[in-house]
C-alpha cells in the first residue's frame, strides 16, 4: 500500500505512484541476486539473508530512484511540485514502513474484553512513522550539510524559509 500526497501540484505524486511497483520489483530482484552472488560459496541460513532485509533495501533504493528521476524531470520541465510518501508492505506477518515528509502511518487495534456478561471495546493507535521535520536535530544537520538553512517562522522551523517539512 502506498499513499503519495502531492504539494504544489500532482506531478511528483503521480510519477511516484506510476513508478513504485516497477522500481521496487527491479530492486528486489537485484538485491536478491546480489546477495546470492555474495554468499555463493558459503552455507547460508535463512536468518542471514532475510526477505525483510532484501525488501527493506529495495524500498529505500526505490524511493531514492523515484526522487532522483522526478528531480531530473522537474528541473528540465521547470515543474515546482513535490510529494510526501508513506509505503507499507506486509511481509511474513511483519509490516515494513517507509515514509518521506509528514505523511503518517498508524497501526490501529481494537481490543474486546468481556466481564460480568458485558462486552467492552477499546481502540488504540500506535504511530509507526516519524515526520521529517526541520526541527529534528538529524534533519537540521542533513539540511545544513547540503547547503540549506532552517529558519524559524511563526514559531515553527522551515526549510529555506519555504517548507515546514524536510
Amino acid at each position: 500500500m502506498a499513499v503519495f500526497d502531492g504539494h504544489i501540484g500532482e506531478e511528483a505524486s503521480e510519477m511516484a505512484s506510476k513508478l513504485l511497483l516497477d522500481y521496487f520489483y527491479v530492486h528486489a530482484l537485484f538485491n536478491t541476486s546480489e546477495l546470492m552472488e555474495q554468499y555463493e560459496w558459503l552455507p547460508v541460513t535463512e536468518d542471514e539473508i532475510t526477505h525483510l532485509e532484501i525488501l527493506k533495501e529495495a524500498l529505500l533504493r526505490t524511493i531514492c530512484d523515484i526522487d532522483f528521476k522526478f528531480s531530473q524531470e522537474a528541473f528540465e520541465k521547470r515543474i515546482f511540485s513535490g510529494s510526501t510518501a508513506t509505503v507499507a508492505l506486509l511481509v511474513d506477518g511483519k509490516i515494513l514502513i517507509v515514509n518521506v515528509g509528514d505523511s503518517k502511518a498508524l497501526l490501529c487495534t481494537k481490543k474486546i474484553q468481556s466481564g460480568q456478561g458485558n462486552l467492552t471495546a477499546s481502540l488504540s493507535a500506535t504511530e509507526l512513522t516519524e515526520d521529517h521535520s526541520p526541527g529534528r536535530d538529524d534533519e537540521r544537520a542533513r539540511i545544513e550539510a547540503v547547503g540549506g538553512i532552517v529558519a524559524t517562522l511563526w514559531g515553527k522551523p522551515w526549510v529555506n524559509a519555504e517548507l515546514p517539512m524536510s
